[in-house]
């Protein structure tokens, strides 16, 4: 899902010829800054795609898919603008960061399932910084004759990304409306730059994709969804959509997404699981970021997450990873769900206390009650 948080603007002022793009040197300062996946595209190319998805953004609007996402909801000509993300763009350079990690067991009741997105640190915060050093070396090293100007982007300010990255080559945009690059899956990040630097033609640095590489006549996703998000192929009703529950929306549950939700406590990660991409070939992720060791892993003891008194206690213990998007009172409502889910009878404590504590917030005490009625 999409958050909005501040991209960033970088300048270096030189002399006074018009910058050019070192292919090279951009791959070897983009693998230097933990970075994967490189594609360039040229101003013309990316105007032409994203005039092009602009349509397709507009009618999924009009549908009225983007729930309570406001910010999805704005002019689809303000997701498209170059020269308003950052006047004088000649070029976007794709980037991203496989985040895979098996699923080695499955856990007995009183547990709520993470989206892989989540096992490990933010990717916001650690993107951020690794762009940050990436556009740090790329007006250190590189050799251009204007000021060099950059501005980052993952998941964080409305642009067309994941329509950007598919120009490059290097994937395509499935049924799903996930990003996928064959011999990755879909299990990456993804993250863009618009810069002032010139390229001539918009070109991959990373596997291309053969033709006939896409979906194909597979709709594994789109069966096995379990809340039937995808009323149709390549768009996503996100009302209906578990991540968005879990993580976006911020009021109480109905009846039907307190079970529509099932034993996920933060994110979905279904119509991924299933897909053929995500499967034949697929290797582990190196990156110790994004490993479960390194934030909350896969499972959540539900017990423990309707056990977090406050709002402090929340950010210490889940500091630096995504769970943080949730908010509290959103973690709550989740587990007390997924509890009533499982009919898991053993935190029927945590969920009284919590419904009889008149400090707690209408959120909070009406998740409470909804999963105790459930439980019986």
């Amino acid at each position: 899902m999409m958050t909005k948080t501040k991209a960033m603007v970088w300048g270096m002022t030189t002399t006074s010829r018009s910058p050019e793009l070192d292919i090279l040197r951009l791959k070897a300062l983009v693998e230097s800054s933990g970075l994967s996946l490189v594609g360039v595209v040229s101003r013309l190319d990316a105007e032409s795609v994203l005039k092009k998805e602009k349509k397709r953004l507009e009618a999924w609007q009009d549908k009225g898919f983007a729930a309570d996402l406001d910010y999805m909801k704005r002019p689809g000509e303000l997701f498209c603008d170059l020269d308003g993300f950052l006047p004088g763009t000649r070029s976007v350079i794709s980037l991203a960061v496989s985040y895979y990690s098996p699923l080695d067991h499955q856990p007995k009741q009183g547990f709520g399932r993470v989206a892989r997105c989540a096992w490990g640190k933010d990717y916001h915060r650690v993107l951020k910084k690794r762009l940050k050093n990436f556009i740090a070396g790329l007006t250190e090293t590189l050799s251009f004759g204007e000021e060099i100007r950059c501005r980052q982007f993952s998941d964080a300010v409305p642009l067309l990304e994941r329509a950007l990255f598919s120009s490059t080559g290097s994937g395509f945009i499935g049924k799903n409306t996930m990003m996928i690059v064959p011999g990755v899956g879909s299990w990456t990040f993804v993250a863009e730059l618009l810069t002032n630097i010139e390229v001539q033609e918009s070109r991959s640095l990373g596997p291309v994709i053969k033709e006939g590489q896409d979906c194909g006549t597979c709709t594994n996703c789109l069966v096995a969804c379990p809340t039937k998000a995808f009323e149709e192929e390549y768009s996503l009703n996100a009302g209906k959509c578990i991540s968005y529950l879990t993580i976006e929306k911020k009021n109480s549950f109905s009846d039907w997404e307190q079970q529509a939700v099932e034993d996920w406590v933060f994110g979905c990660d279904v119509c991924q699981e299933v897909c053929p991409f995500n499967h034949a070939g697929i290797s582990e992720s190196e990156d110790e970021k994004f490993a479960p060791s390194n934030g909350v892993g896969p499972w959540l003891n539900l017990d423990q997450a309707l056990s977090i008194n406050s709002k402090e206690d929340f950010l210490h213990f889940f500091a630096g990873t995504p769970l943080l998007r949730a908010g509290r009172d959103g973690l709550i409502r989740n587990a007390a769900a997924v509890v009533a889910n499982q009919q898991f009878s053993d935190c029927k404590p945590q969920l009284i206390k919590l419904y009889e504590n008149s400090s707690e917030s209408q959120l909070v005490q009406n998740s409470a009650y909804q999963a105790l009625e459930r439980i019986g």
